[in-house]
Formats: C-alpha cells, sequence, structure tokens
C-alpha cells in the first residue's frame, strides 16, 4: 500500500471522503481504507490526534518507513488527483479552475449543512432537508450549468 485513507464507513457512498476514494480508483492506485468511527473520532480529535480535528486525513508512506499525513478534503482531493494525473500540475490554468470549482462546492457544501447539523431537534432537521431538496438546483446549480457551458 502506498497509502491510507481515514474517514467514516457511513460515509461510504457520499460525503467528503468519497471523492478522494473515487479519484484513487479511477487512477489505479491502491490505497487502505482506514474507516473511523464516530466515537472514535471524538476520542482522536479530544487527545489531539487529527492533524486539522477531522476526517479525511491520509498517511502517505514513502517506502523508507516514513509516513506524512495530510488532511482537509480539498487538500486529500489535489493530491490524489496529482498522483493520478487526474489533476494537470503542468498547467497552472486548468488546476486554477478545478480549484474553482473545488472551492465553490466546498462553499455551497457549508452553506447547505451547517444548519442541519446545526439543527436543534430531529423535526427541525428534517424540515431543513426538505427545503434543500426542493431546492436542489437553485443558485448554485444554475451558476456551475453557466460556466460549464460556456
Amino acid at each position: 500500500k502506498s497509502l491510507s485513507i481515514f474517514y467514516f464507513p457511513t460515509h461510504g457512498k457520499s460525503g467528503r471522503g468519497l471523492a478522494v476514494r473515487l479519484a484513487l480508483i479511477l487512477g489505479d492506485i491502491r490505497f487502505e481504507d482506514v474507516l473511523v468511527t464516530r466515537a472514535e473520532h471524538l476520542e482522536q480529535k479530544r487527545n489531539n490526534q487529527r492533524r486539522w480535528g477531522g476526517v479525511p486525513e491520509m498517511d502517505i508512506y514513502n517506502g523508507h518507513g516514513q509516513t506524512q499525513t495530510i488532511a482537509q478534503s480539498s487538500t486529500c482531493l489535489r493530491y490524489a488527483g496529482a498522483i493520478t494525473g487526474l489533476y494537470p500540475k503542468q498547467n497552472a490554468l486548468k488546476c486554477a479552475l478545478i480549484d474553482e470549482v473545488m472551492d465553490s462546492q466546498e462553499d455551497y457544501f457549508v452553506s447547505c449543512f451547517k444548519p442541519i447539523i446545526l439543527a436543534t431537534n430531529e423535526d427541525e432537521r428534517r424540515k431543513l432537508v426538505k427545503e434543500l431538496m426542493n431546492d436542489a438546483k437553485g443558485d448554485n446549480y444554475g451558476m456551475m450549468r453557466y460556466w460549464f457551458d460556456k
């Protein structure tokens, strides 16, 4: 193995860790999938065992017994893209355009899901999810279509 990805088991089909996994799979890079339960994550976070306090994280092994940990979903995704050739690191403009999409999606993700995470009860959470689903093709979708169609 050349690297390990640390992420929640319930997010195997979605979430920030999925994009990293898919990039590695598309690039034919073998990796270890380390599934971290919420309880394990919270304990590790309390004990300052998470690089930036959250997952995904990636351990990169250099073959000489040394490991470098990187964190933050966009950072892990850019690294995966770089080692697979999916992120055109020799073309700064193409990289910037990819980064632009990634960063705008991060803004959208946070704006959508932060209220849901902070909801104080299940009824409020369900209402917010329903509103989000009804507006799934709102401003962000229109903006993306505009730029991709150009």
